[in-house]
């Protein structure tokens, strides 16, 4: 009994634990990534597969639950959607974040500094990969490219077990990138992102006329641009295509 008891009292501190890093690291501050280098941590702390999956599912459902105020926002205010609609799609939305990392039931002997970065890896290459922990090596090593990504996965595995050494050459490496790299790097010229604020989905009842003068504004300013890549927000172009006449 005592042991079951302390075995859910350090599962509800790794579970607590890795839901304040998702929601201070995913908060919108570019420098707040810094907090999902605490996450290797946590998740050796975690007792068994489950324990681990567990500090997962936690960490993806408070780094995603702006979820719930964006359901609200992309539907649109029209929409009728229930409170509690929103809610469980956040919820589902955390479990299928989690759902990759269902191999560490299959591989319980896996060692945390090896399961953490192979699974964030795997996830990364998924169309479910979101708020990945590996984000935070555009903050610890800007300029370095696939070296900087490379050295952020190798780091996810030593700060398991929190190896002073990689912390030292971590900070020494990151102080050298930002030197060399001063301040947030610039868009390229020629690329240029559109904010279409088309408003609202099909489930809003948005009128077919206010849609389509949305959409011709959309298009026109991409013609006028001379930039070689031009970035939509998702959805803008099936709207656009669906409403303009072939």
């Amino acid at each position: 009994m005592q042991t079951h008891s302390g075995s859910s009292k350090s599962t509800a501190i790794a579970a607590i634990a890795a839901s304040a890093i998702g929601a201070v690291a995913w908060s919108g501050h570019f420098f707040m990534l810094l907090a999902l280098l605490a996450l290797p941590m946590v998740f050796k702390s975690a007792k068994g597969p489950a324990q681990r999956l567990t500090v997962l599912v936690c960490y993806y459902a408070a780094s995603i639950w702006p979820v719930m105020p964006g359901a609200t926002q992309f539907f649109g205010d029209n929409a009728g959607l229930h409170p509690l609609s929103i809610l469980i799609l956040w919820l589902i939305s955390s479990l299928v974040l989690t759902l990759p990392w269902i191999w560490l039931l299959l591989s319980p002997g896996i060692e945390a500094e090896w399961a953490l970065p192979v699974g964030l890896c795997l996830t990364a290459l998924l169309p479910t990969g979101v708020v990945n922990p590996i984000t935070v090596a555009g903050v610890l090593f800007p300029g370095l490219g696939w070296a900087g990504l490379i050295a952020t996965i190798i780091l996810f595995g030593t700060l398991s077990r929190f190896r002073l050494y990689s912390v030292a050459i971590t900070a020494m490496l990151s102080a050298i990138c930002y030197v060399s790299h001063p301040g947030i790097p610039a868009v390229p010229s020629t690329w240029q992102g559109h904010d279409t604020e088309l408003g609202g989905s099909e489930l809003s009842k948005q009128t077919p006329m206010a849609l389509y003068k949305a959409v011709v504004y959309v298009q026109e300013t991409a013609f006028d641009s001379n930039a070689q890549i031009q970035v939509f927000p998702v959805r803008a172009g099936a709207k656009i295509d669906h409403v303009t006449p072939r």
